[in-house]
């Protein structure tokens, strides 16, 4: 962890479909829990800024699942108070 100390910019894209996930449990575990676990190591390790790659309807309130998760994920990354957190909301496509 010394030269992860050394960085200020932590930066994390990772993510499932649900299908490959098989479940929403395993679904959240790698779109909110290794995230956020990831952000928190950065916030411990003096990152001072943390970029997140979100998704377009993150909302904590939504009735979709993987909308609320998002969002939810965007609200508890914001409460480790880096000193800027930026979040990409992207919108993806099947193809």
């Amino acid at each position: 962890m010394g030269r992860f100390a050394a960085r200020r910019c932590g930066f994390f894209l990772f993510w499932v479909l649900a299908q490959s996930a098989g479940s929403k449990e395993a679904q959240w575990r790698v779109d909110y829990d290794y995230q956020y676990a990831f952000a928190q190591q950065c916030k411990a390790n003096g990152v001072r800024t943390f970029v997140l790659v979100s998704a377009a309807m993150a909302n904590v309130q939504s009735t979709v699942f993987y909308n609320r998760m998002k969002g939810a994920l965007e609200e508890a990354v914001k409460n480790l108070t880096f000193r800027a957190c930026l979040s990409f909301n992207l919108y993806t496509h099947p193809f």
